[in-house]
């Protein structure tokens, strides 16, 4: 993987590491899980606030945990 498309890639990786983490700590259900997993695969099929309006998610268990 090289490029762009490798960068991106990684970046899924790092995403879905992220969320399944939080599901193990019990912070998001296995269909969160499942459905923000969705959303990164297939990130460039969804509209821009579609994908955000997805993973937002992350953001307030991110806050919660602090």
């Amino acid at each position: 993987m090289d490029g762009l498309y490798g960068e991106m890639e990684r970046v899924k990786i790092r995403f879905i590491a992220a969320y399944e983490k939080l599901a193990k700590k019990g912070l998001i259900t296995d269909e969160q899980l499942d459905d923000v997993i969705d959303a990164i695969d297939r990130m460039d099929e969804l509209s821009e606030d579609e994908l955000k309006q997805r993973i937002s998610l992350f953001k307030r268990v991110a806050n919660e945990e602090k």
